[in-house]
């Protein structure tokens, strides 16, 4: 058996579900989720296709991959033969980019009720919530920083999501001339990100999911190497390292 531990909101138990389900699946395994918070709904009520799957239900010899890990030896537990207990986030790209198509059919919702960006539109997300006080992380220090950086891209619309629209933090943003901002609920901000051909990302794994089985081309994601850092331009073992080098990521700096 493959248990896997869901902590955190929803970008996070997506991290934590897929990887579970990726190890269960290769492994030929049952997965199961431990949930001490109990908020597996909001996952499962988001997406119907994260469903349990069964196999090898056996809960001995069992390896323990915690506690609060970014990074697991995934050919060590591949190869583990008994029951595997993940406590994590397993915020690494490269375990999930091989799987990206199952990933894309894992998540799929229907969204067709929801409204769409323009094919040449931009979407700006911007996650404040604990990210923005007490202590600011994973922001700039103002919001300038999104202005100079809309200065920079060309776009004739750039659609803002946020999950505080209104919070002071982003008036310089609000007030540009180009931004329009919309207020929706969370798979609808989601589904925003979702189909926007371009857009400039929080360092959330909420917006990171959105985007990576989305339809992006384009995606700007804000890194720095000071002490407001979740994602770090240069990311050790045990740090989120959610950008591939490759041509569809571009960072900026925070």
């Amino acid at each position: 058996m493959i248990t896997t531990t869901f902590k955190g909101g929803l970008g996070n138990q997506m991290f934590q579900y897929a990887i579970g389900r990726i190890i269960a699946e290769a492994k030929g395994h049952k997965l199961e989720i431990n949930d001490p918070d109990n908020r597996r709904q909001q996952l499962f009520d988001s997406f119907p296709n994260a469903i349990g799957i069964d196999g090898n239900d056996t809960k001995e010899n069992t390896l323990n991959v915690a506690h609060d890990l970014q990074y697991m030896d995934l050919p060590a537990v591949l190869g583990h033969s008994g029951h595997v207990f993940l406590h994590g986030y397993w915020q690494k790209h490269y375990y999930y980019t091989p799987h990206k198509e199952k990933l894309k059919e894992w998540f799929a919702y229907d969204d067709s009720k929801y409204q769409k960006p323009d094919p040449d539109d931009l979407v700006l997300h911007v996650r404040l919530g604990d990210q923005l006080k007490p202590n600011p992380i994973g922001l700039p220090s103002s919001a300038e920083t999104y202005v100079e950086l809309l200065k920079q891209i060309p776009h004739k619309r750039c659609i803002l999501v946020s999950d505080e629209p209104d919070e002071p933090f982003l008036a310089p943003v609000r007030n540009y001339p180009t931004v329009v901002t919309k207020i929706g609920k969370q798979m609808e901000d989601f589904t925003m990100i979702k189909h926007a051909k371009r857009v400039i990302i929080s360092q959330s794994t909420f917006a990171w999911w959105a985007s990576f089985i989305g339809d992006a081309e384009t995606i700007w994601t804000p890194v720095t190497t000071d002490g407001r850092i979740l994602w770090k331009s240069c990311p050790a073992v045990q740090d989120v390292d959610l950008i591939p080098l490759n041509g569809t990521y571009r960072k900026f700096k925070i």
